[in-house]
């Protein structure tokens, strides 16, 4: 026996008394908590599984659940309003024009209420999983409506003593030679009320 002859390493110790192997942190857990079950009484996290023979419904965009599919309902409202609106937005400046001041009054309203009109089609149309383009237009030119309208009224009523003393001009004029000079009148008149000359 020599001196370098190394001595017997220790043998880990087992269980106590009464366990079996594989019973400590090492071993299987207990029935009431499963594999992969949290700790405790915790919840379970994380959409619950399919059951067998269950399909799970199919994931939309960016892994959430896809929407249902629009009604025939739906569909049908979302085309009327996108109707709508284009038709109220088109009819607001040509209204305008009939007889003013009236008729100004009655075009600003329509371009109004097609932009009311177009964002309620574009929301039909989101929910009916449709284009949005009707929409869009329809605000864009109600929009462009409803401006155009404003600065009529605005130029009638701020030109109004001008606009009046044309008519009258112009009813009583029996000849193109009159015409034209009730019309340089008003020409006149308007570059007197603007500071022009």
């Amino acid at each position: 026996m020599g001196e370098d002859q190394q001595s017997p390493q220790p043998l880990p110790p087992g269980p106590p008394p009464g366990q079996p192997y594989g019973s400590g942190q090492g071993g299987p857990p207990p029935a009431s908590r499963p594999y992969g079950a949290p700790p405790g009484n915790a919840p379970p996290t994380g959409p619950p599984p399919a059951r067998y023979g269950q399909a799970s419904p199919p994931p939309g965009p960016w892994g959430q659940p896809q929407r249902p599919a629009a009604t025939p309902s739906q569909v049908a409202q979302a085309g009327r309003l996108s109707r709508l609106a284009l038709a109220s937005s088109a009819a607001a400046p040509l209204v305008t024009l009939v007889a003013l001041p009236y008729s100004g009054v009655v075009g600003l309203g329509l371009g109004i209420l097609a932009i009311v009109l177009g964002v309620r089609a574009r929301r039909a149309a989101v929910i009916a999983q449709r284009s949005e383009s009707t929409g869009v237009v329809a605000i864009v030119l109600g929009s462009v409506g409803t401006a155009f309208v404003a600065v009529v009224l605005a130029s009638y009523l701020v030109f109004l003593d001008e606009i009046t003393t044309y008519n009258d001009c112009n009813s009583g004029a029996n000849t193109k030679q009159a015409e034209a000079a009730c019309s340089e009148r008003l020409l006149e008149d308007a570059r007197r009320r603007l500071g022009l000359g």
